[in-house]
């Protein structure tokens, strides 16, 4: 049984045709790029692909160029006829070797220098974010790469192409099997005879992420996604351990009441500690960002409700 409080399939992923009989993204777009040949070969027993490569273009200066920042760029900006070589040199000079790399300001700023740092991502990234790149981690910036050859594309991953029905049709076909049974548009905890199954596997938010949507504790991460418990991965490793030793301990084996409600305020400090940095900041963090005009002007912040995370549970026989 495959269960979702969502009415469709594909979670995130999901991609319906709308009355324009356009099909898009609904919980923003999903671009399939990986090294993983065994991925690509299991994937394509339910679906046929579509060859896509992303390709993005800055507004600069009134100029249209490349980014990421690559061998087009620079010579489009500065009126050079650089070679591969010569942009690696070029950067090479620019560039503002930090002692030690904290923020996205110091990671861009170390490798392709102070005034290309101003011109194509200072000011996007205080617009996107609604935050200063000061302000956000080196990996949040970090992963765009600067590139001393022509390549435009954003990814360089072997195989970068899109499902030619869409995730939904995927993940349609991927389900489609008489001994899956699909619940959707309904809680976990709404389907009342799931203790005939002997595993369950539950992906759904954990219960300190139900108290942050009572308190409307929404926090915006600074990978784009919605959380509320655990912003950075290795306070989300952490949690689950602490949530499967909760699990096996007290719900599993058979403990009296005090040795229950001991492990589980063990387990209620360790989340706690485990997640007070994205507690104080979805405690501090504003619940709209920026859209357009300038992301210090009031008027150009409208209130934003991202979708919650997607629930879902498995139960096997």
């Amino acid at each position: 049984m495959l269960i979702d409080r969502r009415p469709h399939l594909a979670g995130n992923c999901y991609d319906p045709i709308g009355a324009d009989g356009l099909q898009y993204h609904q919980y923003g777009p999903h671009i399939f790029h990986t090294n993983a040949e065994h991925v690509v070969a299991y994937l394509s027993a339910f679906t046929a692909w579509r060859p896509f490569e992303h390709r993005v273009l800055a507004n600069v200066d009134g100029r249209l160029v490349p980014i990421p920042i690559n061998q087009t760029t620079i010579n489009a900006l500065y009126g050079l006829e650089l070679d591969q070589a010569g942009v690696g040199a070029f950067l090479a000079r620019v560039a503002e070797p930090r002692a030690e790399i904290r923020t996205s300001e110091d990671v861009i700023v170390a490798r392709v220098g102070r005034e290309l740092y101003e011109r194509f991502f200072r000011g996007y990234t205080r617009k996107h974010w609604g935050r200063d790149p000061a302000e956000l981690d080196a990996s949040v910036c970090g992963r765009i790469p600067a590139r001393t050859n022509a390549d435009d594309r954003y990814f360089t991953d072997r195989f970068q192409m899109m499902p030619a029905d869409g995730y939904a049709a995927m993940v349609e076909r991927m389900t489609a099997h008489p001994r899956i049974e699909r619940v959707l548009g309904v809680g976990y905890h709404e389907i009342a005879d799931r203790a005939r199954f002997r595993h369950i596997v539950f992906t759904g938010p954990i219960v300190l992420q139900w108290i942050s949507v009572a308190w409307g504790l929404d926090l915006i991460n600074e990978d784009r996604t919605l959380s509320f418990v655990g912003g950075y991965q290795h306070e989300q490793a952490f949690s689950i351990i602490l949530l499967t030793f909760l699990y096996i301990t007290v719900f599993v084996s058979r403990l009296g009441v005090i040795a229950s409600y001991l492990r589980l305020l063990i387990v209620a400090a360790g989340l706690a500690y485990a997640n007070y940095r994205t507690t104080i900041l979805a405690a501090t963090a504003p619940t709209g960002v920026m859209e357009h005009g300038s992301p210090d002007s009031a008027a150009t912040r409208r209130s934003t409700r991202w979708p919650a995370p997607t629930a879902c549970a498995c139960a096997v026989r």
